[in-house]
């Protein structure tokens, strides 16, 4: 069975940065993907790395919290899409917090011990400032693909997002969903 993990930094439900998202998702279950979706807000309990290193000598990270599955089902998805809108030229705090315990997947000698193979997809927005908003899907792919080796098969920046919920209406970034969907 394949799985496509999707993890939505947005504090909003609904929220441009996740509509794009879900789009990929729905194109990737067509294919017959399961997906397992994390709105990062919503957790009760999430740390961030506590840089103990305890994970150079586990392989894994020992903090017990609500990352903790999210951590697990990374390690066993095939492709990831990666959403966040931008919030003062940076990721959400919530997917900040998360990627910084990515730190996990990187053994004592700093080489990735995530498992090869798996895909990524990208969706970042933002109110203004697109090419801020590049930036940051430029990170969030250098993060994802230098450091742990996915292949990005898509991303989508959209700016000048306008109302939280506006992306569902443009047409043209919806097909580009679902292209990238498509390839996960």
């Amino acid at each position: 069975m394949t799985t496509t993990l999707v993890i939505l930094g947005s504090p909003r439900k609904g929220a441009n940065s996740e509509t794009i998202a879900m789009a990929m998702a729905e194109e990737s279950k067509k294919k017959g993907n399961t997906i397992k979706t994390y709105r990062l807000n919503d957790l009760k309990n999430a740390r961030g790395c506590q840089g103990c290193n305890a994970c150079k000598k586990k392989g894994f990270c020992i903090t017990k919290d609500d990352h903790a599955q999210i951590l697990d089902d990374v390690r066993g998805a095939d492709s990831i899409i990666i959403a966040s809108p931008t919030y003062y030229g940076k990721v959400s705090g919530q997917l900040r917090l998360f990627m910084d315990r990515l730190y996990c997947f990187l053994d004592g000698s700093m080489r990735s011990t995530m498992p090869t193979g798996k895909k990524l997809a990208i969706a970042v927005t933002c109110m203004s400032g697109l090419d801020g908003a590049k930036s940051v899907a430029d990170w969030i792919e250098k993060i994802w693909s230098k450091y742990y080796g996915l292949e990005t098969v898509g991303r989508i920046v959209r700016g000048n997002s306008g109302a939280p919920t506006d992306a569902s209406g443009d047409a043209e970034v919806m097909d580009q969903a679902k292209t990238i969907g498509a390839k996960l």
